[in-house]
């Protein structure tokens, strides 16, 4: 399924982001928080497409 993969390869970079030392400069945090805004929505964007394969999310 290409949106797992798509989050899974977000979760990947989020986590590589997080392995930075802190205190974070401010152009770490920018990057780290826009790496999960990233995950975030891979995760809802997977989570629909597995609820619609199930037949519990009309699909649009």
């Amino acid at each position: 399924m290409k949106r797992y993969e798509n989050f899974c390869r977000a979760l990947a970079n989020l986590q590589e982001g997080l392995k930075l030392n802190e205190p974070y400069s401010v152009v770490e945090q920018t990057g780290i928080v826009g790496l999960f805004e990233i995950c975030f929505e891979q995760a809802w964007k997977m989570m629909k497409a597995v609820l619609e394969e199930n037949g519990l999310y009309p699909a649009v």
